[in-house]
Protein backbone atom coordinates (compact mmCIF):
# COMPACT_ATOMS: atom_id res chain seq x y z
CA UNK A 1 0.00 0.00 0.00
CA UNK A 2 3.16 2.51 0.79
CA UNK A 3 3.79 1.77 -2.95
CA UNK A 4 0.39 3.02 -3.95
CA UNK A 5 0.09 6.08 -1.84
CA UNK A 6 3.93 7.06 -3.15
CA UNK A 7 2.29 6.97 -6.31
CA UNK A 8 -0.61 9.04 -5.75
CA UNK A 9 1.68 11.72 -3.98
CA UNK A 10 3.76 11.60 -7.65
CA UNK A 11 0.65 11.94 -9.09
CA UNK A 12 -0.44 15.15 -7.12
CA UNK A 13 2.87 16.40 -7.51
CA UNK A 14 2.94 16.03 -11.51
CA UNK A 15 -0.49 17.62 -11.11
CA UNK A 16 0.60 20.80 -9.66
CA UNK A 17 3.38 21.30 -11.69
CA UNK A 18 2.14 24.13 -13.27
CA UNK A 19 3.34 25.66 -10.05
CA UNK A 20 6.89 25.66 -10.91
CA UNK A 21 8.68 25.22 -14.24
CA UNK A 22 11.25 22.15 -14.18
CA UNK A 23 14.49 22.91 -17.19
CA UNK A 24 14.45 20.30 -19.59
CA UNK A 25 17.50 18.61 -18.47
CA UNK A 26 16.39 18.99 -14.28
CA UNK A 27 13.17 17.13 -15.82
CA UNK A 28 14.71 14.34 -17.76
CA UNK A 29 16.80 13.54 -14.54
CA UNK A 30 13.97 13.50 -11.85
CA UNK A 31 11.99 11.11 -14.64
CA UNK A 32 15.15 8.79 -14.92
CA UNK A 33 15.34 8.30 -11.12
CA UNK A 34 11.81 7.71 -10.67
CA UNK A 35 11.34 5.09 -13.59
CA UNK A 36 14.85 3.84 -12.00
CA UNK A 37 13.51 3.66 -8.65
CA UNK A 38 10.37 1.38 -9.42
CA UNK A 39 11.57 -0.38 -12.01
CA UNK A 40 14.31 -1.78 -9.03
CA UNK A 41 10.81 -2.01 -6.54
CA UNK A 42 8.55 -3.95 -9.23
CA UNK A 43 11.65 -5.98 -10.59
CA UNK A 44 11.93 -7.61 -6.98
CA UNK A 45 8.07 -7.71 -6.17
CA UNK A 46 7.52 -9.50 -9.44
CA UNK A 47 10.16 -12.07 -8.34
CA UNK A 48 7.96 -12.91 -5.13
CA UNK A 49 4.72 -13.07 -6.05
CA UNK A 50 4.64 -13.81 -9.89
CA UNK A 51 3.25 -10.47 -11.05
CA UNK A 52 3.98 -6.63 -10.11
CA UNK A 53 5.94 -4.64 -13.17
CA UNK A 54 2.92 -3.22 -14.98
CA UNK A 55 0.79 -2.98 -11.61
CA UNK A 56 2.91 -0.59 -10.15
CA UNK A 57 4.80 0.84 -12.91
CA UNK A 58 2.15 2.20 -15.45
CA UNK A 59 0.36 4.20 -13.17
CA UNK A 60 3.48 6.19 -12.94
CA UNK A 61 4.44 6.29 -16.21
CA UNK A 62 1.56 7.50 -17.69
CA UNK A 63 2.27 10.68 -15.12
CA UNK A 64 4.83 11.81 -17.49
CA UNK A 65 4.33 10.06 -20.79
CA UNK A 66 1.95 9.25 -23.47
CA UNK A 67 -0.02 6.03 -22.37
CA UNK A 68 0.84 4.62 -25.67
CA UNK A 69 4.58 4.98 -24.67
CA UNK A 70 4.08 4.32 -21.45
CA UNK A 71 2.84 0.73 -22.27
CA UNK A 72 5.83 0.35 -24.38
CA UNK A 73 8.27 1.01 -21.81
CA UNK A 74 6.92 -1.00 -18.79
CA UNK A 75 6.40 -3.74 -21.61
CA UNK A 76 9.47 -4.57 -22.41
CA UNK A 77 11.11 -4.12 -17.94
CA UNK A 78 8.18 -6.56 -18.10
CA UNK A 79 9.23 -9.24 -20.30
CA UNK A 80 12.66 -8.58 -19.20
CA UNK A 81 11.89 -9.35 -15.70
CA UNK A 82 9.87 -12.24 -16.92
CA UNK A 83 12.93 -13.70 -18.67
CA UNK A 84 15.07 -14.12 -16.13
CA UNK A 85 11.57 -15.55 -13.87
CA UNK A 86 11.57 -18.03 -16.35
CA UNK A 87 15.24 -18.89 -16.86
CA UNK A 88 15.90 -19.30 -12.97
CA UNK A 89 12.85 -21.69 -13.03
CA UNK A 90 12.93 -23.19 -15.94
CA UNK A 91 13.35 -26.85 -14.79
CA UNK A 92 9.77 -26.31 -12.88
CA UNK A 93 8.03 -24.99 -15.66
CA UNK A 94 4.88 -27.48 -16.29
CA UNK A 95 4.56 -27.16 -20.13
CA UNK A 96 1.21 -28.89 -20.26
CA UNK A 97 -0.27 -25.68 -18.50
CA UNK A 98 1.91 -23.05 -19.99
CA UNK A 99 0.77 -23.60 -23.71
CA UNK A 100 -2.76 -24.50 -23.04
CA UNK A 101 -3.23 -20.63 -21.45
CA UNK A 102 -0.35 -18.83 -23.57
CA UNK A 103 -1.40 -20.05 -26.81
CA UNK A 104 -4.97 -18.21 -26.81
CA UNK A 105 -3.63 -15.39 -24.71
CA UNK A 106 -1.07 -14.62 -27.25
CA UNK A 107 -3.75 -13.91 -29.91
CA UNK A 108 -6.27 -12.44 -27.53
CA UNK A 109 -3.49 -9.69 -26.52
CA UNK A 110 -3.36 -8.60 -30.31
CA UNK A 111 -7.21 -7.86 -29.65
CA UNK A 112 -6.36 -5.87 -27.03
CA UNK A 113 -3.80 -3.67 -28.59
CA UNK A 114 -5.64 -3.20 -30.70
CA UNK A 115 -8.28 -1.37 -28.67
CA UNK A 116 -6.25 0.80 -26.67
CA UNK A 117 -7.26 4.23 -28.32
CA UNK A 118 -11.01 3.00 -29.10
CA UNK A 119 -12.08 2.19 -25.03
CA UNK A 120 -12.06 4.10 -21.84
CA UNK A 121 -9.81 1.59 -19.92
CA UNK A 122 -11.08 2.83 -16.51
CA UNK A 123 -14.68 0.97 -16.08
CA UNK A 124 -13.21 -2.00 -17.22
CA UNK A 125 -9.58 -1.64 -14.77
CA UNK A 126 -12.13 -0.99 -11.98
CA UNK A 127 -14.59 -4.47 -12.46
CA UNK A 128 -10.81 -6.31 -12.53
CA UNK A 129 -10.12 -4.83 -9.29
CA UNK A 130 -13.71 -5.97 -7.94
CA UNK A 131 -13.30 -9.56 -9.48
CA UNK A 132 -9.70 -9.58 -7.88
CA UNK A 133 -11.13 -8.66 -4.29
CA UNK A 134 -14.33 -11.28 -4.42
CA UNK A 135 -11.11 -13.70 -5.21
CA UNK A 136 -9.35 -12.91 -2.11
CA UNK A 137 -12.26 -13.00 -0.24
CA UNK A 138 -12.83 -16.89 -1.89
CA UNK A 139 -9.64 -17.65 -0.85
CA UNK A 140 -9.82 -16.42 3.21
CA UNK A 141 -13.28 -17.55 3.43
CA UNK A 142 -12.25 -21.44 1.98
CA UNK A 143 -8.34 -21.76 1.75
CA UNK A 144 -9.10 -25.10 0.11
CA UNK A 145 -10.56 -23.03 -2.36
CA UNK A 146 -9.22 -24.29 -5.72
CA UNK A 147 -10.20 -24.43 -9.68
CA UNK A 148 -9.77 -27.64 -11.41
CA UNK A 149 -6.77 -27.83 -13.71
CA UNK A 150 -8.93 -28.27 -16.98
CA UNK A 151 -8.51 -27.19 -20.36
CA UNK A 152 -11.95 -25.22 -20.62
CA UNK A 153 -10.15 -23.18 -17.29
CA UNK A 154 -6.67 -22.72 -19.01
CA UNK A 155 -7.80 -21.79 -22.42
CA UNK A 156 -10.31 -18.85 -20.78
CA UNK A 157 -8.17 -17.74 -18.27
CA UNK A 158 -5.12 -17.23 -20.77
CA UNK A 159 -7.93 -15.64 -23.27
CA UNK A 160 -8.61 -12.92 -20.30
CA UNK A 161 -5.16 -12.76 -19.18
CA UNK A 162 -4.09 -12.00 -23.05
CA UNK A 163 -6.69 -9.25 -23.39
CA UNK A 164 -5.61 -7.68 -19.87
CA UNK A 165 -2.29 -7.22 -21.21
CA UNK A 166 -2.85 -6.30 -24.38
CA UNK A 167 -5.28 -3.68 -23.41
CA UNK A 168 -4.30 -2.47 -19.73
CA UNK A 169 -0.55 -3.35 -19.70
CA UNK A 170 -2.17 -5.56 -16.65
CA UNK A 171 -1.25 -9.35 -17.19
CA UNK A 172 0.57 -10.79 -14.02
CA UNK A 173 -2.44 -9.78 -11.94
CA UNK A 174 -4.70 -12.41 -13.64
CA UNK A 175 -2.15 -14.84 -14.01
CA UNK A 176 -1.42 -14.84 -10.46
CA UNK A 177 -4.66 -15.45 -9.68
CA UNK A 178 -5.25 -18.02 -11.97
CA UNK A 179 -2.29 -20.45 -11.39
CA UNK A 180 -2.36 -19.78 -7.71
CA UNK A 181 -6.25 -20.87 -7.97
CA UNK A 182 -4.47 -24.53 -8.86
CA UNK A 183 -2.52 -25.34 -5.80
CA UNK A 184 0.79 -25.16 -7.42
CA UNK A 185 3.94 -25.16 -5.91
CA UNK A 186 5.78 -22.08 -5.61
CA UNK A 187 8.69 -22.72 -7.68
CA UNK A 188 6.24 -24.32 -10.49
CA UNK A 189 4.01 -20.71 -9.75
CA UNK A 190 6.82 -18.50 -10.81
CA UNK A 191 8.12 -20.16 -13.61
CA UNK A 192 5.04 -20.59 -15.50
CA UNK A 193 4.33 -16.95 -14.72
CA UNK A 194 7.53 -16.25 -16.00
CA UNK A 195 7.26 -18.36 -19.36
CA UNK A 196 3.22 -17.15 -20.01
CA UNK A 197 4.65 -13.34 -19.27
CA UNK A 198 7.30 -13.44 -22.16
CA UNK A 199 5.54 -15.37 -24.70
CA UNK A 200 2.74 -12.92 -24.68
CA UNK A 201 4.90 -9.54 -24.22
CA UNK A 202 5.89 -11.10 -27.52
CA UNK A 203 3.24 -10.83 -29.12
CA UNK A 204 2.08 -7.09 -27.45
CA UNK A 205 5.12 -5.46 -27.74
CA UNK A 206 5.29 -6.46 -31.48
CA UNK A 207 1.47 -4.82 -31.47
CA UNK A 208 2.81 -1.35 -29.54
CA UNK A 209 6.16 -1.23 -32.06
CA UNK A 210 3.86 -1.46 -35.06
CA UNK A 211 1.21 1.22 -33.92
CA UNK A 212 3.08 3.45 -31.92
CA UNK A 213 6.69 5.12 -32.34
CA UNK A 214 8.83 4.83 -29.44
CA UNK A 215 11.38 8.31 -29.23
CA UNK A 216 15.04 7.27 -29.24
CA UNK A 217 15.85 8.99 -25.71
CA UNK A 218 13.50 6.35 -24.16
CA UNK A 219 15.09 3.46 -26.66
CA UNK A 220 18.42 4.71 -25.15
CA UNK A 221 17.46 4.77 -21.88
CA UNK A 222 15.57 0.93 -21.96
CA UNK A 223 19.19 0.19 -22.55
CA UNK A 224 19.30 0.77 -18.79
CA UNK A 225 16.17 -0.63 -17.28
CA UNK A 226 15.93 -3.36 -18.78
CA UNK A 227 19.24 -4.79 -17.56
CA UNK A 228 18.77 -3.68 -14.97
CA UNK A 229 15.33 -5.37 -13.91
CA UNK A 230 17.05 -8.65 -15.37
CA UNK A 231 20.02 -8.21 -12.47
CA UNK A 232 17.05 -7.34 -9.72
CA UNK A 233 15.20 -10.52 -10.94
CA UNK A 234 18.53 -12.58 -10.36
CA UNK A 235 19.16 -10.98 -7.31
CA UNK A 236 15.77 -12.05 -6.09
CA UNK A 237 15.18 -14.95 -7.02
CA UNK A 238 17.55 -16.84 -4.33
CA UNK A 239 15.41 -15.38 -1.86
CA UNK A 240 12.87 -17.22 -2.85
CA UNK A 241 14.02 -21.07 -1.81
CA UNK A 242 13.95 -19.38 1.95
CA UNK A 243 10.43 -18.48 1.86
CA UNK A 244 8.03 -21.29 2.66
CA UNK A 245 5.19 -22.40 0.95
CA UNK A 246 2.06 -21.03 3.68
CA UNK A 247 4.12 -17.92 3.80
CA UNK A 248 4.31 -17.67 -0.11
CA UNK A 249 0.60 -18.36 -0.08
CA UNK A 250 -0.22 -15.14 2.35
CA UNK A 251 2.30 -12.64 0.61
CA UNK A 252 0.56 -13.65 -2.46
CA UNK A 253 -2.76 -13.28 -1.11
CA UNK A 254 -1.80 -10.25 0.83
CA UNK A 255 -0.43 -8.55 -2.14
CA UNK A 256 -3.91 -9.33 -4.58
CA UNK A 257 -5.88 -7.83 -2.81
CA UNK A 258 -3.75 -4.54 -2.49
CA UNK A 259 -3.59 -4.04 -6.03
CA UNK A 260 -7.62 -5.47 -6.32
CA UNK A 261 -8.23 -2.43 -3.83
CA UNK A 262 -5.97 -0.34 -6.09
CA UNK A 263 -7.73 -0.96 -9.42
CA UNK A 264 -11.33 -0.78 -7.85
CA UNK A 265 -10.38 2.71 -6.17
CA UNK A 266 -7.70 4.52 -8.50
CA UNK A 267 -8.04 2.72 -11.85
CA UNK A 268 -5.10 2.59 -14.32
Amino acid sequence: MLLFIVADSCQQLYAKQSIFVLKKKERWVQNFLIITFFTIVASAITTLVGFGVGTIMTPILVLFLPYEQALIVVGWIHMASSFMKMMAFRKYIDWSILLMCAIPAMFVSVLGAGLITFVDRNLFVRFLGGAVLVYVLLEFLNPTFSIRKSSSALIIGGAITGFSAGFFGLRGILVAMMLSSFGLTKEIFIGVTGAFSVLVDIVRLAMYHYNFVLPKPLIYELGFYVPLSLLIVHVSSYVVAYISVPWFKRVLAFALSLVGLKLLIFGV
